[in-house]
């Protein structure tokens, strides 16, 4: 364990240096803020205990010993401290440069971070603010583009020229709470996304607002409003939650032309839900689809930002999840209307690939398929179903993959009661294994009526069990486990750290998330505050 006193409040993220002996983050004191540059000591100090660093100049901090600390005050143009309480640093270190965004406007340019004598520039253009003086959030570095891109509470998107600090503003993205949240920068196909809470466009479901993804080139000019997929309702009356940064899928970064999928919590005005928006060679394909809700009808839940993680090591099968948290109104039981973690498997499918029994991947129809004969893919994917249980074939008859419809996340489930006749079509229960079963006695209206005692479970994907006696019996099908989890957290999670890492065996530790609660819970290992959580990837326990 490390824990430090560095004298501050921080309130943004950290970042590292390349050999992770040191990190770099902002922390402010009496409305002051000041770049931290530490090198850290394994266990020095603790949560109760914190050590304090030795302080040394800037000029000297490269050959201080740790534990150790240099500050860089963040100033304006006429030299005068100022605040940063919204951006976090944001560091390139192939020129050992950070760049800070912060109040009124002001970007903030450090050269000799981690190798040198770290200086904030005050020359050429830097300090630059940005044209209305309204807070930034995090800025991004593109080295290929060579701009660094930031956005501010007013909703505009600037790409600003990292030598002379030269400034080309978007149009007006967000007339709500505006970007609170960094951009996403695709250098190799040339996109900037920058995420809005609500548009102007009166295109949402009543006349309302949306909430929105902007795509624009790395290269915008002056007023340029680029390409919008809405993601849901933005508020009926005063402002909405922000809209928090979306992660795209492994898809999209193995493709080498960006086609693949965004997923964003959207639904800023309303309960929060989980959107997909499709990407084919980089025109985003319409408004985003639905994936799932997240928290209860009704409720305006402050949704995260989505963190996605493709895990080859999977003691399993290898997959790919993404993860998301609300404040609160969590919809899962065991989130009991309060905060709450979510995982969902979102693997992407794939072309002339080797699928085992049992792997799962999301249609392009956002539903859950598992393979139920192993198999090689096709070129191009099924014409998915939009039913539970039904069979889709892939590839080549002789080697062919066959896929059976789980449902979609959303569908919800019911319980298993005995001696009862569902009406519902296609009911879907969670077995005593952690499979899904689907009622399939009837294609369209199930019949019959469930057996006096729980039956024993097929635990073959795609096979069926009997339920009940005689005519009356009822037949269920496995559509494969349950591809999704929650894990209570008050308040939701901050931002979400992932480890892929198998030993030779499955044991604690591997391929988990780590996080803190955003509120105070009693902690596992004990006291009452925010938790530091650790979960494994697929099953959130």
């Amino acid at each position: 364990m490390v824990a430090a006193n560095t004298g501050g409040q921080v309130l943004t993220s950290p970042v590292l240096s390349r050999d992770g002996t040191q990190v770099g983050f902002v922390q402010t004191t009496a409305g002051a803020a000041t770049l931290v540059l530490l090198k850290w000591k394994a266990a020095d100090g603790t949560v109760t205990l914190p050590d304090t660093p030795a302080p040394a100049l800037p000029i000297n901090y490269l050959t201080c010993t740790a534990p150790c600390m240099a500050l860089v005050p963040l100033q304006n143009g006429s030299g005068l401290p100022v605040d940063d309480t919204t951006s976090s640093v944001y560091y390139d270190c192939s020129s050992d440069t950070a760049w800070v965004g912060g109040a009124s406007g002001w970007l903030h340019k450090i050269i000799g971070v981690f190798k040198g004598a770290p200086t904030e520039v005050t020359t050429g253009g830097y300090p630059a603010q940005m044209p209305g003086g309204a807070t930034l959030s995090s800025p991004v570095y593109d080295n290929i583009s060579r701009n660094v891109f930031v956005g501010d509470y007013n909703g505009f998107l600037y790409r600003v020229d990292p030598t002379s600090g030269a400034i080309t503003a978007s149009g007006q993205l967000d007339f709500g709470v505006g970007f609170v949240e960094g951009p996403i920068v695709d250098s190799s196909n040339g996109f900037v996304y920058a995420f809005a809470s609500e548009d102007q466009t009166g295109g949402c479901a009543g006349g309302l607002n949306c909430a929105a993804v902007y795509q624009l080139r790395t290269t915008f000019s002056s007023g340029a409003l680029g390409t919008e997929a809405e993601v849901g309702q933005s508020a009926l009356s005063g402002l909405p939650n922000p809209l928090y940064s979306g992660a795209f899928d492994s898809a999209y970064y193995d493709s080498g032309s960006a086609t693949g999928a965004l997923y964003v919590c959207g639904n800023t005005g309303a309960n929060a839900i989980l959107y997909q928006v499709p990407i084919a060679a980089g025109a985003m394909l319409g408004q985003g689809q639905i994936v799932s809700p997240l928290a209860s009808s009704g409720s305006t839940a402050v949704c995260s930002g989505v963190t996605d993680i493709l895990n080859p090591n999977a003691v399993a099968l290898p997959a790919e999840h993404l993860f998301v948290s609300v404040q609160n109104n969590g919809i899962p039981s065991n989130c009991a209307s309060g905060g709450c973690v979510f995982n969902f498997l979102d693997t992407p499918w794939q072309p002339f690939k080797n699928y085992a029994l049992g792997d799962q991947v999301l249609s392009s129809k956002q539903r859950v398929e598992t393979a139920i004969i192993a198999g090689t893919s096709a070129g191009t994917a099924p014409n998915w179903s939009t039913s539970p249980a039904v069979l889709d074939t892939d590839g080549n008859p002789a080697t062919q993959v066959t896929w059976i419809d789980q449902g979609s996340y959303g569908s919800g489930f019911v319980a298993w009661v005995a001696s009862y006749h569902y009406l519902t079509s296609k009911p879907r229960i969670l077995d005593t294994n952690g499979n899904v079963e689907v009622l399939t006695t009837n294609a369209n209206t199930p019949a019959g009526t469930t057996g006096a005692a729980e039956p024993t479970w097929n635990m073959t994907f795609g096979g069926t069990t009997l339920d009940g006696s005689g005519a009356t019996q009822v037949i269920w099908t496995n559509v494969g486990p349950l591809a999704t989890a929650s894990l209570a957290s008050t308040g939701g999670s901050s931002g979400i750290i992932i480890d892929n890492t198998v030993g030779p065996i499955d044991t604690d530790g591997d391929s988990q998330i780590y996080f803190t609660t955003l509120g105070n819970q009693a902690c596992e290992f004990g006291g009452t505050g925010g938790c530091a959580v650790q979960a494994s990837q697929p099953g959130l326990n």
